[in-house]
């Protein structure tokens, strides 16, 4: 008489073939996530600043034609506090 048993991971994705895939796809997912959402960031950042009117910018300091480069500065430093600072948890 023969027995037929089903391998344990019947069902699912065998765990040797596909586990050590698994780091690296959710690595780049979690990359591919996140500059996603900083792109949706800077343009509704540009967008909030482009709505503002001439006077209002200039009382920032800043004119219409200077909003990416200064979205893009607010970036660099932000990028440059998270390097150098430590994180508050």
């Amino acid at each position: 008489m023969t027995v037929h048993t089903q391998p344990q991971w019947q069902g699912q994705l065998h765990p040797q073939i596909f586990a050590p895939a698994m780091p690296g796809l959710f690595r780049r997912l979690r990359r591919v996530f996140a500059r996603g959402f900083a792109n949706w960031q800077r343009r509704r950042a540009i967008a909030t600043l482009q709505s503002f009117d001439d006077h209002l910018l200039s009382d920032i300091g800043i004119t219409r034609g200077q909003i990416p480069h200064y979205i893009r500065e607010i970036e660099t430093y932000e990028a440059d506090q998270s390097l150098t600072s430590p994180r508050q948890r």
